[in-house]
């Protein structure tokens, strides 16, 4: 039995020494994963045409926070050559995943009064409304821009995207995602403009730009209400009790729709939702498509 006690105990240290291992070396993973990355960034053997594209911003000793944006520099490096050199606007994205020690950046281009102004970056179209996407939770850096490119490959448009290496104030922090900040525009999400008078026959028809999303930003109220979204009437797949979807108005906003436009937008989600789930979902006229 005393051998049997001393055994058992040799276990347990043996299994918490690999814990503490553990999570050791959980905590410093992220650290030696982006010293690694800032060494690559540093390494003179690396030629500048092999490099993904070096984005550098300068805030001039500002602190970047979430809201409201602060004016910076940014210079933009492809293959050693300076393609883009001018103003900013940036702020710390993203509601939880602020938490992260690695942050995502919303970006504005800015001309030399810090009024917005449509420009191209890394060759992708015209726009002001740019983000830096960090794939903290992600290690593989690749679930989004992977489905994004499939979801353009199959005519559907999502954010086009690429990846570059960031620094600010001259602090390495890793390899990000460059991509499109979702809007209506023509070279985005492509559809017609709404406005407040368009409340009746087809104007009434949108377009419209709805989102599944925690409530942040510019909405209206706390948390989900009826200024700032509406709910669908199904719950999800194997939901706890009380759990439900919310649609939030993105476009127009949750200050700018009318009541005639919720009414449209919702009544519409709520027959296409019916549609689908009904026995005839897979019907030409009657099921889901004559949505889409």
């Amino acid at each position: 039995m005393h051998l049997r006690f001393l055994g058992s105990v040799n276990l347990i240290r043996f299994i918490a020494l690999i814990f503490f291992i553990y999570l050791i070396s959980s905590c410093s993973s992220d650290e030696a994963i982006l010293e690694e990355q800032q060494e690559q960034a540093e390494d003179p053997t690396i030629n500048p045409e092999d490099r993904l594209p070096q984005v550098l911003v300068n805030t001039n000793g500002g602190t970047i926070v979430d809201e409201p944006k602060i004016p910076a520099l940014m210079t933009i490096s492809e293959q050693g050559i300076v393609t883009y050199d001018g103003n900013i606007g940036i702020e710390i994205r993203g509601a939880s995943s602020q938490m992260f020690p690695k942050k995502s950046y919303g970006v504005e281009t800015w001309d030399a009064n810090n009024e917005d102004i449509n420009v191209s970056l890394l060759g992708l179209p015209e726009e002001e409304d740019w983000v830096f996407y960090a794939p903290y939770s992600d290690k593989s850096l690749l679930r989004n821009i992977l489905i994004y490119d499939l979801s353009r490959d199959i005519g559907r448009y999502a954010s086009r995207s690429l990846f570059v290496e960031l620094s600010i104030n001259e602090a390495f922090k890793g390899v990000y995602v460059f991509m499109e900040k979702l809007k209506r525009d023509s070279q985005r999400i492509d559809i017609n403009k709404l406005s407040s008078d368009e409340v009746s026959g087809e104007d009434l028809t949108g377009g419209y730009i709805l989102k599944i999303d925690k409530t942040a930003g510019s909405n209206l109220g706390e948390g989900y209400n009826n200024q700032n979204s509406f709910s669908s009437a199904y719950a999800p797949p194997d939901a706890t009790t009380g759990q439900e979807i919310y649609f939030l108005y993105e476009y127009p906003d949750a200050e700018d729709i009318t009541p005639e436009q919720k009414v449209y937008i919702s009544t519409y989600i709520s027959d296409f939702e019916d549609a689908l789930s009904s026995d005839n979902f897979a019907d030409p006229d009657t099921g889901y498509a004559a949505y889409i």
